[in-house]
């Protein structure tokens, strides 16, 4: 699975964006959904080699388009050893396995799922640019919610998980750590602090 969104699926999303609103889209066939970028002037769409035409666009539709970028689905996480990732998140996280195939396993958590891709089937998805190997450092934090963060460490420690840092509390109003997973995938777990209050600054 490279891939969670379908043509279909983004005509659909774009007839959503566009309900009730005087909004005429002559569009690139290759990307109909992503005609929701507009120019200042609200006349084209002025995505890559797209010519669609805005017509009658409205601030309302404009503000209905960035509400719809409210729900992350999908987490993709480029890894090189598809196994000893499937098997990190099967042991540390008891995720399940709601698809595989030959280079990705898809798990799900309980608000989203996480992509596991192998690095080799990257770079279409996010061409032309590049995909980058974990030698070249962390570019990416993905922090959970949790209750206790002491135990939760805890509980990584007995799984053979290596803390990066902590836990620590932070300025910010959280007790947090970090810890990596086999691709080098940072994650961090924060505990939000009951007595905290921010500086007047």
């Amino acid at each position: 699975m490279r891939s969670f969104r379908s043509s279909n699926e983004e005509m659909v999303l774009a007839s959503n964006l566009r309900k009730g609103h005087p909004v005429v889209l002559e569009a690139n066939p290759t990307h109909p959904a992503t005609c929701r970028s507009v120019s200042e002037q609200g006349s084209s769409c002025g995505f890559g080699n797209c010519r669609a035409e805005l017509k009658g666009e409205s601030k309302e539709w404009r503000v209905q388009v960035i509400k719809a970028l409210s729900e992350i689905e999908v987490i993709t996480l480029f890894v090189e050893n598809l196994k000893s990732a499937k098997e990190f998140y099967q042991h540390v996280f008891g995720l399940a396995v709601v698809f595989q195939d030959d280079v990705s396993v898809v798990m799900k958590l309980k608000n989203l799922m996480i992509n596991l891709l192998q690095v080799s089937a990257a770079h279409e998805l996010i061409e032309p640019a590049a995909v980058a190997g974990p030698e070249v450092g962390s570019r990416l934090l993905l922090t959970i919610k949790v209750e206790d963060a002491n135990a939760v460490c805890a509980e990584l420690e007995r799984h053979g998980v290596k803390l990066l840092n902590g836990p620590v509390d932070r300025p910010w109003g959280r007790r947090t750590a970090a810890f990596a997973d086999p691709a080098g995938n940072v994650w961090e777990i924060a505990q939000e602090l009951e007595k905290f209050e921010p500086d007047a600054d």
